[in-house]
């Protein structure tokens, strides 16, 4: 599924789910009716693609475990303000738990690509995270 973003370029909607009763990830998840399906489902758990890349050009979603700098982060969405987010979950200089917009780790203005680097997400790293 595509729709027209920021600047007229496209952006990929998609998402993933945690299947919790069987550990692992399904990734892709396109169909309506399985997304509507594994969301109100409680054993499922729904992440949304960014629309953004990591440094090495892996898509960020959601509940992902990135690094930057000695900093540790996770991907979240902030309902409050509508937007991605990275929390820091361990950092050198940096207060654990502060959150900044995913956008400020962009490489410049219009491009895709993060200055972060995706190393898994919360449900695949023991003690990455808290699941809430």
């Amino acid at each position: 599924m595509v729709i027209k973003g920021g600047f007229n370029m496209p952006r990929d909607i998609k998402f993933r789910g945690w299947d919790t009763a069987n550990n692992m990830m399904t990734m892709d998840l396109q169909d309506e009716y399985i997304i509507g399906e594994w969301s109100s489902d409680p054993r499922f758990i729904v992440m949304q693609y960014t629309g953004l890349v990591d440094i090495n050009g892996k898509e960020v979603c959601e509940r992902d475990i990135a690094e930057n700098e000695g900093h540790r982060y996770e991907i979240v969405y902030r309902d409050d303000m509508a937007m991605f987010m990275v929390k820091v979950i361990k950092g050198a200089t940096l207060v654990k738990g502060l959150c900044f917009p995913l956008w400020q780790y962009k490489q410049s203005e219009r491009s895709k690509v993060l200055e972060l680097k995706v190393i898994g997400n919360v449900y695949e790293i023991q003690g990455g995270a808290s699941h809430g």
